[in-house]
């Protein structure tokens, strides 16, 4: 007798309240990390390494059955060299954030100038500078 037992429940309409988090907050905290992802990049090329993050993927077992497993995966790094300048595209997801309308790159100069400019960046996101061009971002980037 399913029913009797279900009757001594005190049931109730109410749901879990959640931390609204204001959108701007989270985009700019995701950029942050993602700027703090370059510098890491940077440090690790002046030391001859790679930086890696560990992401989750699913693979198939020898018995069939899929599993999660933990890999190494190399993020794509916003910067690259052309005859001896440094350029800088800072990216939301895979879109281009564009600072100035039209001109998503900032052209860094030498290679020892790339660590002081991601911090300019970072600094400029902490004082919510960026928070129209992020959105911006954000908007092209849902809109496909």
């Amino acid at each position: 007798n399913q029913m009797s037992v279900l009757k001594n429940l005190k049931l109730s309409d109410h749901s879990q309240k959640r931390e609204k988090v204001d959108p701007v907050i989270r985009s700019r905290t995701k950029f942050a990390a993602a700027i703090q992802t370059q510098n890491s990049i940077v440090e690790a090329s002046a030391k001859g390494e790679t930086f890696t993050v560990e992401r989750m993927n699913w693979k198939t077992a020898e018995d069939g059955s899929r599993q999660r497993v933990p890999t190494q995966v190399a993020p794509r790094a916003w910067f690259w060299e052309e005859d001896g300048v440094v350029f800088l595209m800072p990216k939301i997801g895979v879109r281009p954030l564009e600072i100035e309308k039209g001109k998503p790159t900032i052209k860094v100069g030498a290679m020892t100038e790339l660590v002081p400019t991601l911090k300019m960046l970072s600094a400029a996101v902490e004082a919510g500078e960026l928070d129209k061009a992020i959105s911006e971002a954000n908007t092209r980037t849902k809109a496909k």
